[in-house]
């Protein structure tokens, strides 16, 4: 019973899969980019940044989403706070890794998210 019940969220899990990819494509072609895009260790990855005040907030998206989903939270701290969101490597308008994904990779892609937060950073407080 449960290998059954195993097939059949398999089998409904699968296509919904496919078609959040395929409308996350479609979506990421009409939708304007925010923010800039950053060449970090001779990848392209996408940051945007909001907002000014003494404090730094980093957003960081997980589970398959990407920085749209902090842009109106972004909005309504721009004027306590220098609010930044970016997108890991693969998703949102980053550059796909070249890499592959296992926890040591994540773990090297987050220190590269550090990089470019401090490459934002210091284009800020310059």
């Amino acid at each position: 019973m449960l290998r059954l019940i195993r097939y059949f969220l398999a089998g409904i899990g699968f296509p919904l899969s496919i078609y959040q990819k395929i409308t996350e494509i479609n979506d990421l072609k009409t939708i304007v980019m925010p923010g800039r895009q950053i060449n970090v260790g001779g990848q392209t990855l996408h940051a945007h940044v909001v907002g000014q005040g003494q404090s730094t907030i980093v957003f960081d998206s997980g589970l398959g989403s990407f920085s749209l989903d902090w842009i109106h939270i972004q909005e309504q701290l721009k004027d306590q706070a220098v609010t930044v969101s970016y997108d890991r490597a693969g998703y949102g308008w980053s550059q796909k890794s070249k890499r592959n994904k296992w926890s040591g990779e994540i773990v090297e892609d987050l220190r590269q998210k550090t990089r470019i937060i401090t490459y934002i950073l210091r284009d800020l407080i310059l």
